[in-house]
């Protein structure tokens, strides 16, 4: 089929009602990120209300060789173009673990078939440009504290390291484990804290126990329910699952010796979905499939052990919490995990875990 047959096969596909129904959040994710090409999509649009039926030549002026080549496919998803940075390495051009069959075959037995979840995991905070800082006490030997933002008014996460991250107005990362409160909402200690500095994928000091066993920043990597709500999560997955190896802890991971008595994939592994699998042939529910989609552009990194296969999100207890936020999104995060664990949706047995590989790990 040529181009012209292909692009205008994609066009009749785009536009049933179904099929825009359900992509429509991802043109506007699209445009959101590329605010150049938003015009020319909101002319696409246009073009599809009125019944038109713009013909091969037209579509590539108006989006470029690389959107032309989306609809030519029928325009599935919107995968937004890879770039070098941190927590966006392109995972679709990535080397591929040479033993990645042999340890994707284990993993499909201790990780997949414990159970698959989205999980609503990190807290998190913005603390505006000028709001002062304190010290944060910790549980930690040596009368360790944590510097970091004082907000008020604050709740931690529901699952079970109870995590909070604030994000500073300079690009900093603060996580917080186990936090207490005073009565005003403001962290008054907790069991653990550490920062990532801004541009940097991974925490230092001051203290261990960030609820974050790769010390990776938590919140970079969170899928948020405006992220599901556009169609585009634009940038790599964290996860947990159970029997996370030893060490080496692989970039962008750091400092930790992982679990020398277990067998599975080491803290910081970089696993991906195959980039030839066309994902708009599973059934996915609308959630999933961007899921699906971020995890063929930029994989998942492996932060933490857990009891089962867990993907991780943001916990919206202070945005107004998780039931109205995540089903304005279309996730209805209503069950627990076999631990008990709340706020999780399950995948469905149509999600294509068995199609992950092993990535060697991002250049420094």
């Amino acid at each position: 089929m040529g181009d012209a047959a292909k692009l205008a096969d994609g066009y009749a596909t785009f536009k049933q009602a179904s099929f825009w129904h359900t992509h429509e959040g991802r043109c506007t994710g699209y445009a959101d990120q590329n605010p150049g090409e938003a015009a020319q999509i909101d002319a696409y649009v246009a073009a599809l209300n009125a019944g038109g039926s713009p013909d091969a030549p037209t579509l590539r002026t108006k989006f470029g060789q690389g959107l032309a080549a989306m609809i030519a496919a029928g325009f599935p998803t919107v995968t937004p173009p890879p770039s070098s940075g941190i927590w966006q390495w392109p995972a679709r051009t990535a080397t591929v673990d040479p033993q990645s069959p042999t340890k994707m075959a284990a993993f499909a037995h201790y990780a997949i078939m414990a159970g698959t979840y989205f999980e609503a995991d990190v807290a998190w905070a913005d603390a505006p440009a000028g709001t002062p800082t304190y010290q944060i006490p910790t549980n930690q030997s040596g009368g360790v504290s944590l510097t970091a933002p004082r907000l008020s008014g604050l709740k931690p996460g529901a699952q079970n390291d109870h995590t909070l991250c604030i994000k500073d107005a300079a690009g900093v990362y603060y996580d917080i484990q186990l936090p207490s409160f005073d009565a005003n909402g403001v962290v008054s200690s907790c069991d653990g804290g550490a920062y990532a500095p801004a541009g940097s994928p991974f925490e230092t000091g001051p203290a261990q126990n960030s609820g974050n066993a790769a010390r990776m920043a938590l919140r970079p990597c969170a899928i948020t329910p405006a992220e599901i709500k556009a169609g585009l999560i634009p940038h790599a997955l964290h996860f947990t699952m159970p029997n996370v190896g030893p060490g080496p802890t692989l970039y962008p991971g750091s400092g930790t010796v992982g679990y020398p008595s277990n067998t599975g994939l080491p803290l910081g592994s970089w696993v991906a979905l195959d980039p030839a699998l066309d994902l708009t042939t599973l059934g996915l529910a609308g959630w999933e499939l961007t899921v699906a989609v971020a995890l063929q552009s930029y994989g998942m990194f492996c932060r933490d052990i857990g009891s089962t296969l867990c993907v991780v999100a943001t916990d919206q207890a202070n945005q107004g919490g998780n039931a109205a936020d995540w089903a304005a999104a279309g996730v209805n995060l209503t069950g627990k995990t076999p631990a008990g664990v709340p706020y999780i949706a399950g995948f469905s047995s149509k999600f294509p875990w068995t199609h992950l590989r092993v990535l060697l790990p991002p250049s420094r």
